[in-house]
């Protein structure tokens, strides 16, 4: 089962080399099309392999997605594009510092994700980009990388790496 929404590519991104907020919205609106079209197959119990589940899926869009920006515009005014796009509704504008916060806070439409739940999905993706993991292993490595309290603990560790990942932190997309 494939539902694939290719209205907008994943490779459209950068115009003349720039990374344009405008295409990061209509990437923003490419995957909340799709998160939306996964999380309805689900309540209709059509399974989905654990790498292809909605919450995964966003996960890793979204992390893909924070990767690209920061590659290729590491100023990118994340708290300034998040006012933008959702005007008067940031409590913390300081917790928009974050790429991956400020991206899944941008998301279009009413996705009813819990502060709670981009809080720890945040955390997990600056766990992944700190091991410099691709965005196609991000589901894999967030399994094999141990519970979530264990990841927040080696995340404050400034030296520590997977021990996989330890002379490998140059792994390119």
């Amino acid at each position: 089962m494939s539902m694939k929404i290719n209205k907008y590519s994943r490779n459209q991104l950068c115009v003349d080399g720039k990374v344009k907020n405008k295409l990061i919205k209509s990437q923003l609106k490419r995957i909340a099309e799709e998160y939306k079209l996964r999380l309805s197959s689900a309540r209709e119990n059509i399974q989905s392999t654990v790498n292809e589940n909605h919450h995964n899926f966003l996960q890793r869009e979204i992390y893909w997605l924070g990767r690209e920006i920061y590659k290729k515009r590491k100023n990118w005014d994340s708290q300034a594009f998040v006012a933008k796009v959702r005007p008067g509704s940031m409590t913390r504008p300081d917790k928009q510092d974050d790429n991956f916060r400020a991206l899944f806070n941008s998301l279009p439409g009413n996705l009813s994700l819990y502060r709670q739940l981009t809080s720890k999905w945040t955390m997990n993706l600056n766990y992944a980009n700190k091991h410099n993991v691709p965005a196609k292993y991000l589901c894999g490595f967030l399994l094999q990388s141990g519970p979530e309290r264990v990841r927040k603990e080696n995340m404050d560790k400034p030296n520590y790496f997977e021990p996989g990942f330890r002379d490998k932190t140059t792994i390119k997309d």
